[in-house]
């Protein structure tokens, strides 16, 4: 009786774990950089702007809820506060429009987990960091073209006076191309053959379990308890 219970038990824990948890899905990969060399995407050295605008497209109406990135940051820097975006396509210029963000969210430490990445450094990059983070609430993008922006904001720099963090984006070898725009003019570079890397994903909550699943689990423990009394009683 005891064996069966055992037995039973063990069953009714996997099946539970199995529905309870969510897989990662991968909504758009984008690649992971090298050490080939990054663009800067920050204010950087005030009044110089620049910022990183790289495209993707989702053939599928789709949701994400965790993103994934890679920083670098130069020598003196710290990981600080820093802005990420998603834009619609203009389809008349082939350009993000900037004049309103589908999606935004600024980020802070204690927002995402940095964890120094293995890509050896680069010119005067010092490290490199796999940054990751959750979306307050998962977010619905129909399916389409857009835009997608990291821009780094007040970081802290002990060698100057400066209070702009120097954040940069690493370079994926080959890819369709960004737009690395200048700020301070307006002017639009496009960057042809790479790519920056980052990924879109959703993992999900991890589901409550069925109450026909609880109800199955009663249901079995109660049948052998009852299996238990009558086994008893024919064997007395």
């Amino acid at each position: 009786m005891g064996k069966r219970i055992l037995i039973f038990f063990i069953t009714m824990f996997v099946i539970i774990i199995s529905t309870c948890t969510a897989d990662a899905i991968i909504i758009y990969d984008n690649g992971i950089g090298t050490s080939a060399g990054g663009l800067r995407s920050s204010e950087a050295f005030t009044p110089s702007k620049w910022r990183i605008y790289d495209d993707f497209t989702l053939p599928q109406d789709s949701t994400i809820d965790t993103v994934w990135f890679q920083e670098g940051i130069t020598i003196n820097y710290s990981l600080e506060k820093f802005t990420f975006s998603i834009f619609n396509n203009d389809s008349s210029s082939g350009k993000p429009d900037t004049s309103s963000p589908f999606y935004e969210q600024i980020l802070i430490p204690g927002d995402y987990t940095a964890l120094q990445s293995s890509i050896a450094p680069f010119s005067t990059i010092d490290k490199i960091y796999d940054i990751e983070f959750t979306l307050p609430t998962p977010l619905g993008l129909p399916s389409g073209e857009y835009w997608l922006s990291f821009y780094g904001l007040n970081g802290s720099n002990a060698a100057t006076t400066t209070d702009d963090t120097d954040f940069r984006l690493p370079k994926v070898a080959t890819g369709d191309g960004f737009y690395h725009l200048d700020e301070r003019n307006n002017r639009w570079n496009w960057h042809a053959d790479i790519d920056t890397p980052f990924r879109l994903e959703y993992r999900g909550t991890p589901p409550i379990p069925e109450p026909a699943t609880i109800l199955l689990l009663g249901s079995g423990l109660l049948g052998l308890i009852g299996a238990g009394f009558r086994q008893k009683k024919h064997t007395s």
